[in-house]
């Protein structure tokens, strides 16, 4: 995608198309099952491939969206933005695998 959006000067297709493989990645992982023991792989596969779009574009159209006194402003609003996001789908994330609930203060 991150050729396209370099050959072609074009962000918002391959975002759109990215966050659409995305979305289907975590439809098929909300319906999951035992019996997908190797397709998930492939979810996998496709879920990197969803990621990758929303992780290199995004800088990008922050950079040429921001007027250039801005642009680092911009920039780093954008990565700590997704920092945060980050460490809280990681929470979540631990909490699922764990099955355990969300503890903000340790025992």
């Amino acid at each position: 995608m991150v050729l396209y959006a370099t050959k072609f000067k074009d962000l918002k297709w391959p975002l759109v198309v990215t966050y659409s493989i995305f979305l289907i990645v975590c439809i098929c992982y909300a319906t999951i099952t035992p019996k997908w023991s190797n397709p998930q792989y492939g979810l996998n596969v496709l879920a990197g491939i969803g990621q990758s779009g929303p992780l290199t574009l995004i800088l990008a159209l922050v950079q040429f969206a921001a007027p250039h006194a801005y642009i680092a402003t911009a920039s780093g609003f954008a990565l700590s933005a997704r920092a945060i996001g980050g460490a809280f789908g990681s929470a979540v994330l631990n909490a699922i695998v764990t099955n355990s609930p969300l503890r903000l203060s340790p025992k």
